[in-house]
């Protein structure tokens, strides 16, 4: 029983012990200075960069030293910063890539903080050609109540390669005897890791049309929007007869 008793005084005492250690560890940690390299950044290849560190801080108060520095550059890269010892540096991406970029600061009692990165991608100056290829539809003339349009394609680059996590948007316009044309797009989807797509469109309905309108001309399209590295692309447009009766009979 006395041993018991004495092995759990020096296990508390030991845990006393750590629990000291350990506050005191945690302490120190934080009153190291803290680096703050700012948020991530695209930019155009070529372009400068300005980098800001300004929002770093010294838990002990003082002043701050910087040091900045590219801890990975794109292939055949021969970029460089200036004023790396600033808390606004800057640079110039010479080739399309991600850069690193690492911020270290030091507090007037010569802690350093642990390094915090930032990662700036730069993109070609001139945005990547694109098509809409391979096209197919389940149907392409004279739809009838009921019938549903399946098309399937893919977008790729001017080397055939598929871009994927793209959205390809649908765009149809009906023409309406007597009442013009109206917008009856039937909305968007993504493109898989392949740069494949696939839309399933609604069955043909009336849509509260008159009865005394049979028939409706459809002029749809495909459309890319495109971004900052792709360019925009669309097919041509092409004509459908739909028919608001039941299909005839076989």
């Amino acid at each position: 029983m006395v041993l018991i008793v004495v092995a759990a005084v020096l296990a508390a005492g030991c845990a006393t012990s750590t629990s000291q250690n350990n506050t005191a560890n945690n302490n120190s940690a934080q009153q190291l200075p803290i680096a703050n390299a700012g948020a991530d950044q695209k930019v155009k290849a070529g372009s400068v960069v300005s980098l800001n560190g300004s929002g770093s801080n010294a838990p002990r108060g003082g002043t701050l030293t910087y040091d900045w520095s590219l801890s990975s550059v794109p292939k055949n890269s021969t970029a460089h910063l200036v004023n790396q010892t600033s808390n606004h540096a800057a640079f110039t991406p010479d080739k399309a890539g991600t850069y690193i970029v690492s911020l270290v600061v030091t507090d007037s009692t010569g802690a350093k903080s642990v390094p915090d990165m930032t990662n700036i991608t730069a993109i070609s100056g001139e945005r990547v050609a694109t098509k809409l290829t391979d096209i197919q539809s389940s149907k392409t003339d004279n739809l009838y109540l009921g019938d549903q349009v399946v098309t399937t394609g893919r977008l790729v680059d001017a080397d055939g390669n598929g871009i994927p996590n793209q959205i390809i948007t649908f765009r149809s316009i009906a023409h309406v005897p007597l009442f013009g044309s109206r917008d009856v797009s039937p909305g968007s989807v993504t493109t898989d890791s392949t740069g494949a797509f696939r839309k399933v469109n609604d069955p043909v309905s009336s849509n509260g049309a008159p009865s005394f309108i049979s028939t409706v001309t459809v002029e749809g399209w495909i459309e890319y929007a495109g971004n900052d590295v792709y360019q925009p692309t669309s097919t041509n447009h092409h004509q459908v007869t739909v028919h608001l009766t039941a299909p005839p009979s076989s």
